[in-house]
């Protein structure tokens, strides 16, 4: 299900505004964005200034970065593997294991464990930051689909995203394991993104699919179209971006709200979470920038006051007295799968809840009126 916000706030354009991007990283105050055709641009001021930092570099994509202590290993289309141990001030190839013209679109990590997909060789690892490279396989048959699109860690399981679904290695890629049950022929993994017992996982044409159970089974989430270029997450919420745009869920994937307004260009590419700031790369449209604090749903940290206690056990009480207005205030409670469970009209800036029938978990308290809004969550006991 999808459901359109209708905030106020909006995205902002960074000063790197034509640019192809590819993906985007965080490296202490840094933010590296990763182009299609101008190497690599790096931020020191949140997206106030980009400054090129591309020494060493082809000018073909760069399809995403792996940070590992100091380091900063950069994918690049046609050209293998780079290596910064300088902030990105120059870069250095790293290709020893792997062959000339390789594509690399997707990598991640696993401590000094990092993995490589490429666009026919299958996958690589490296033990010591790109000296040399280990094929691990993964070579498929289907020639027209055997690229490695996406690469993520759950605990010590790595999956991989290909032009034919999901595969998955226990052993550090030794050996593979076909995992696509439930996944629709032959469509393309984009993105993965982990959360908490779930992996996240974007398509090309069919939005977004969940695994519950480490990759045996896959089930279509409430984003059912679209391209899913990118997945990104903020506490409990996954982000979602592709070729309508960027969405958000805050009950893991059952529904998503559209977030597009200022968005000029909502062919979206990448995402990045910076404190408490997602920053969105699109083609040929730069990056963009937006506070998650004008979410009503991520409010709820300056909202935490307002209701007490907090556990709860068969009461809560609402406090608005800083309300400038009660007028058409209203109070609803969602469990955490978003199912309304009490919804009530407040008339005083001070109102206890009868939640002694509800079970005990975590739910979320939305309040609303014809100036202001409101998300906290409470804990029942």
């Amino acid at each position: 299900m999808l459901a359109f916000n209708m905030c106020n706030a909006q995205w902002q354009q960074t000063s790197l505004d034509t640019t192809y991007i590819m993906t985007l990283v965080m490296k202490g105050n840094d933010i590296y964005a990763g182009t299609y055709f101008n190497g690599v641009y790096v931020s020191s001021n949140n997206g106030y200034t980009w400054v090129n930092k591309s020494s060493g570099l082809p000018n073909n994509a760069i399809w995403s970065f792996i940070i590992n202590d100091s380091n900063i290993l950069a994918a690049s289309e046609g050209s293998g593997m780079f290596l910064s141990t300088n902030n990105g001030n120059n870069w250095n190839t790293i290709n020893n294991g792997i062959p000339s013209n390789t594509m690399v679109w997707a990598s991640t990590n696993n401590g000094n464990n990092i993995f490589i997909g490429t666009n026919s060789l299958g996958v690589f690892l490296t033990t010591n930051n790109g000296a040399n490279w280990i094929h691990r396989g993964l070579t498929m048959p289907d020639q027209e689909n055997n690229y490695i699109q996406s690469l993520v860690f759950k605990d010590n399981k790595i999956y991989a995203g290909t032009g034919n679904g999901v595969y998955s290695s226990t052993d550090n890629g030794l050996n593979w394991t076909y995992q696509n049950n439930g996944f629709p022929v032959n469509y393309v993994v984009y993105s993965f993104i982990v959360s908490g017992n779930n992996i996240f996982a974007g398509m090309n044409g069919s939005g977004v699919y969940i695994s519950t159970d480490n990759g045996n089974s896959w089930f279509a989430s409430g984003l059912t179209s679209g391209y899913i270029y990118a997945l990104a997450k903020y506490d409990n919420i996954i982000f979602a971006g592709g070729s309508s745009g960027v969405f958000y869920s805050t009950d893991n994937g059952s529904n998503w709200i559209m977030m597009n307004q200022g968005l000029l260009n909502t062919q979206v590419s990448a995402l990045l979470i910076c404190g408490k700031d997602i920053y969105t790369g699109t083609f040929n449209g730069g990056i963009w920038k937006r506070s998650l604090l004008e979410l009503s749903v991520l409010q709820e940290s300056s909202n935490s006051n307002n209701i007490y206690p907090n556990p709860a056990t068969s009461n809560l009480t609402l406090n608005l007295q800083l309300q400038t207005s009660l007028q058409n205030t209203i109070v609803s409670i969602y469990d955490v799968q978003g199912k309304l469970l009490l919804l009530q009209t407040i008339t005083e800036p001070q109102t206890e809840l009868n939640i002694a029938s509800f079970s005990k978990g975590i739910y979320v308290v939305k309040v609303n009126n014809d100036k202001n809004s409101m998300v906290s969550k409470f804990v029942k006991e």
